[in-house]
C-alpha cells in the first residue's frame, strides 16, 4: 500500500501531507487490504468490505476523487455512489457536528499538542433552491440554525451557509466543527453560536487563542456584542473577548486580505483617506 500511495504523490494525485496521512493511518492494514482482493471473485453488488476498507476508500475519495480512481483500478474498491452513501450515515446537517468534536477529543488523547487551535467563521453566498431529500422524505435548501438557536424563517431559502472551522496552531490539521443555512443572519444570532462553539471546543479539550473572519459589518457587531471595541484611538481598541468557559482571553483577527480588499474599494471609491 505505502507503493501505491507514493505513486499517488508522484503522479500530483494527492499532496505530499496526503500522502503523509495515509500512509500513517494505513500503514498497518496491510492484511486488511491483502483479504480484499478476495473481492475480486465476486460480482460488484456481492463485494462485502470491512471497516477499514471503507474507511479508507472514503478518506481516499475525500482527498482525490481522481486518485481514488486509479487506485480502483489497481485494487478491488466499491464505486462512487457507494462511497456516498457511506458518507450519509454520517449526522451532518445544519447545526454543530458531535462527531468532529468526538474526533477532536480523540486527537488530542493521542498528541496534547493538537489541542492548541483558533476558530474560523465565514459565511459564502450559495444559491437559492430546494434540494430533495431521500433519506430524510423532506425537501432541504431552507433557512436552517439546527438545535442551536430558535428559527423563525423556516420557510425562508437560504441564500449563505456560516461555516465554522477549527485549525491547529501548533500541528497540522484542521476541522469543520458546524455549519449553518441563514439568509443575512444577525449579530445576535451569530454572537450565539461562536459562543456556543467556543463551550463545546473547551468541553472537547480544545484551547481556542484566536478567532478569525471577514470585517463584514455583521462580524464587526458580533464581536462588539462579545466585548471587543474597534472606535477610538488605537489604544482605546478592545480587540480580545473573554472565552466563556475558561474566562481566558479570545484574540480577535480580521482577515488581512479582506481588510486590505476593503481599504482598496474604500480608496477607489473615495479618491482619498486622511488619517
Amino acid at each position: 500500500m505505502n507503493e501505491v500511495i507514493k505513486v499517488l504523490e508522484e503522479r500530483s494525485l494527492v499532496s505530499s501531507k496526503e500522502a503523509e496521512s495515509l500512509q500513517s493511518t494505513f500503514e498497518n492494514k496491510h492484511l486488511q487490504f491483502l483479504y480484499n482482493f478476495k473481492n475480486l471473485r465476486a460480482s460488484p453488488s456481492g463485494r462485502r468490505y470491512s471497516d477499514e476498507i471503507k474507511e479508507f476508500a472514503v478518506t481516499l475519495y475525500f482527498y482525490s476523487p481522481k486518485a481514488y480512481k486509479y487506485v480502483r483500478s489497481i485494487i478491488p474498491l466499491s464505486n462512487q455512489s457507494l462511497i456516498r452513501k457511506w458518507s450519509t450515515s454520517f449526522k451532518c446537517d445544519p447545526g454543530f457536528i458531535e462527531e468532529a468534536f468526538t474526533s477532536l477529543s480523540d486527537l488530542i488523547s493521542g498528541s496534547p499538542i493538537n489541542k492548541d487551535c483558533c476558530l474560523v467563521i465565514d459565511a459564502m453566498s450559495i444559491r437559492k433552491q430546494t434540494l430533495w431529500d431521500a433519506e430524510k422524505y423532506r425537501y432541504s435548501g431552507f433557512v436552517d440554525f439546527g438545535d442551536e438557536i430558535h428559527n423563525d424563517k423556516s420557510a425562508t431559502l437560504a441564500s449563505e451557509a456560516l461555516v465554522f472551522l477549527l485549525v491547529g496552531t501548533r500541528s497540522h490539521w484542521k476541522c469543520p466543527i458546524g455549519y449553518f443555512l441563514g439568509d443575512k443572519i444577525s449579530a445576535k444570532d451569530q454572537e450565539k453560536l461562536v459562543s456556543k462553539s467556543l463551550e463545546m471546543a473547551a468541553k472537547a479539550g480544545l484551547k481556542v487563542w484566536s478567532m478569525t473572519a471577514d470585517g463584514t459589518a455583521v462580524n464587526l457587531r458580533t464581536f462588539e456584542i462579545l466585548g471587543c471595541s474597534f472606535n477610538g484611538s488605537y489604544d482605546e481598541m478592545t480587540t480580545s473577548i473573554i472565552h466563556p468557559t475558561t474566562g481566558e482571553e479570545v484574540f480577535i483577527i480580521l482577515d488581512p486580505c479582506h481588510m486590505l480588499k476593503l481599504a482598496h474599494n474604500a480608496l477607489a471609491h473615495l479618491g482619498t483617506i486622511v488619517d
